[in-house]
């Protein structure tokens, strides 16, 4: 898109946003694409509804829906009569009118009119997306008022004390959620949903009790231990040690990419080293890590971190290798990590 036709959209959403902020604020359960408000808020409020309900149910499920092409199956007249119901001032609406007429894409010479979907990368795009699914949040809400949304990243919260009636719950939210969002032509990916079974009961009693089993339109769902909500990876018991691995493995794989570039004679000097390896590896562990920071308390998730520091200070230090972690720390110039 051209620089002018940028500008152009900046106008448009600014107004767009100013109306909404004013007049019909977006779902509280919606915490894309605004100033302030990103994905470790998202995970907080997520983790707080969890946590909510697993004080009163001894089942409870964080259901993760796939939302089938999201934002190239938005619909414009769904949009166009959003905005009409929240009272968009008329010359804003006929704005978007025309900026949704005579839409084409091409490629190898040939050309295709859109007719659908939100532009991605645009500065408009993901405003339009949010008008669009806030409606779809309200109508999720009237039935499981317990949902978490980042963009189409969508988790709804569900709990019970019974095995058998968590299991009816949980397929017939699928069924209900498949219904909402094909009234406004959207397509939930079945096959492709994970859901997070979370059981409040003793370790005897998780070995005996079942897993389990969720069926909706002729596909069956298991349960899972973990799945990535966000970037992060939410387990059963909620104390991040598989993203914290996970992490760990991602920066053990950066590293030996990277040593080649920190060589004495050739390679990078020692502040240029310090600044690199942190910015691309250690930085790694920075993303949400409000959220699971509580739990480098405990020596299994500290020795993660410790372990790609230590390593991280070899490096930047050109040290032995069988130097202990503080020592390294001492060499290198910095801080353990954690603190």
């Amino acid at each position: 898109m051209s620089t002018l036709g940028k500008v152009y959209e900046g106008v448009i959403n600014a107004q767009l946003m100013e109306h909404y902020s004013a007049y019909k604020p977006l779902h509280r359960a919606q915490h894309s694409f605004w100033r302030g408000i990103g994905t470790e808020q998202a995970l907080h409020y997520t983790l707080e509804k969890i946590s909510a309900s697993r004080t009163t149910k001894k089942y409870t499920a964080a259901v993760s829906l796939d939302i089938k092409g999201a934002f190239d199956h938005t619909e414009w007249p769904i949009i166009l009569q959003n905005l009409e119901e929240a009272s968009v001032p008329h010359y804003l609406l006929r704005m978007l009118q025309q900026y949704f007429a005579q839409r084409t894409v091409g490629a190898n010479n040939k050309k295709v009119t859109l007719e659908r979907g939100c532009p991605q990368g645009s500065v408009l795009g993901p405003s339009l997306w949010n008008i669009m699914y806030d409606e779809v949040i309200h109508q999720i809400e009237l039935t499981y008022p317990q949902a978490c949304v980042y963009a189409d990243n969508t988790l709804i919260i569900l709990g019970s004390n019974s095995l058998q009636e968590f299991e009816t719950i949980i397929s017939n939210c699928i069924t209900n959620i498949q219904t909402i969002l094909e009234d406004y032509r959207l397509q939930l990916n079945v096959a492709k949903m994970e859901i997070l079974v979370l059981r409040n009961m003793t370790r005897k009693e998780r070995l005996t009790s079942r897993a389990p089993t969720f069926c909706s339109t002729n596909v069956t769902l298991q349960g899972c231990d973990q799945i990535k909500y966000l970037g992060i990876i939410l387990d059963q018991d909620l104390k991040f040690y598989p993203h914290i691995k996970y992490i760990e493995e991602k920066c053990m794989k950066r590293q030996p990419k990277l040593k080649p570039l920190m060589q004495n004679m050739y390679g990078y000097k020692f502040k240029a080293r310090k600044i690199f390896l942190y910015s691309c590896i250690l930085q790694l562990f920075m993303y949400g890590s409000s959220i699971f920071y509580h739990m480098l308390k405990r020596n299994r998730a500290l020795n993660s971190i410790e372990k790609v520091e230590r390593r991280c200070n070899i490096i930047i230090a050109q040290e032995y290798q069988d130097i202990n972690h503080g020592v390294s720390c001492l060499l290198a110039g910095t801080p353990p990590f954690h603190l």
